[in-house]
């Protein structure tokens, strides 16, 4: 019997999803080391390799590849059609500028956390860290302020599908992992307006997030502020950067309701 041709275009994509994963995690490698990875032959990825750099997704520097920098201009695109990101990405700047803390914009993707925006403080540490954290395709949502923030708005069905899809990963000592915890979490969340992640994620990071929703009520995403937990020890110096995100994420949501009913 032969193969049907859709079940045959859904693999070419997922294989080349998967040269894409590989490249990204290992910045470059040869036809030798991807083939290493995959169950195809030195042939067959050679293929995959030529006609992805036809269509410019990959180049070839040497005897390495690696992804394009057109990939740069297709993600720029991608975020500047988002009209999350066009509400909230002035106020992220002005969060940062007046906390001098680091301040992200996540979504929910897959059950996974994308960072769409992220602007540092002049007090911010840790640079490197929120570098290689904006090149993880997807973070846990378990163990961040800003996927706190977001696993409380949704329904329960769904948390417990990204549970079971994810797990809940232990990242530190502090780390929730188990369901039960999670919820409790949640529900303080809900009493208290936003999120904390208490060197949950990173031993010695402090964070606050809050949900940002449409006029619905739906989850469009979150904000978040990170900071050495040194800085949000006293509890009024917290409760200024709580106010001064529920602000932001408040006129985010205005300026939201405002693109969309244009």
């Amino acid at each position: 019997m032969s193969q049907n041709p859709n079940s045959r275009k859904i693999t070419s994509v997922q294989r080349v999803q998967t040269f894409v994963d590989l490249l990204r995690k290992r910045n470059r490698a040869t036809l030798t080391e991807l083939t290493e990875q995959v169950d195809l032959t030195a042939g067959t990825v050679h293929t995959y390799l030529h006609t992805l750099q036809e269509i410019n997704v990959v180049v070839k520097d040497g005897d390495e590849f690696q992804l394009s920098p057109r990939l740069v201009v297709l993600g720029e695109h991608v975020r500047n059609q988002s009209t999350l990101y066009r509400a909230a990405q002035p106020q992220i700047d002005q969060l940062a500028e007046l906390t001098g803390e680091a301040v992200h914009l996540i979504i929910e993707d897959g059950g996974r956390g994308i960072s769409m925006y992220e602007r540092l403080g002049q007090d911010a540490i840790g640079t490197e860290y929120h570098r290689k954290l904006r090149q993880q395709s997807h973070n846990l949502l378990h163990c961040t302020a800003s996927g706190k923030a977001i696993l409380e708005a949704l329904p329960e069905q769904r948390v417990n599908e990204i549970i079971d899809r994810h797990g809940l990963q232990r990242q530190t000592v502090n780390t929730v992992t188990t369901s039960e915890e999670l919820f409790d979490d949640i529900k303080t969340i809900q009493q208290r307006g936003y999120a904390v992640n208490d060197e949950e994620e990173v031993l010695g990071i402090f964070a606050v997030g809050v949900g940002i929703q449409n006029e619905h009520g739906n989850i469009r995403g979150a904000v978040s502020i990170s900071a050495p937990k040194a800085h949000m020890d006293r509890q009024s110096v917290r409760q200024d950067i709580v106010d001064e995100l529920t602000r932001a994420t408040n006129a985010i949501e205005a300026n939201l309701h405002n693109i969309d009913s244009e």
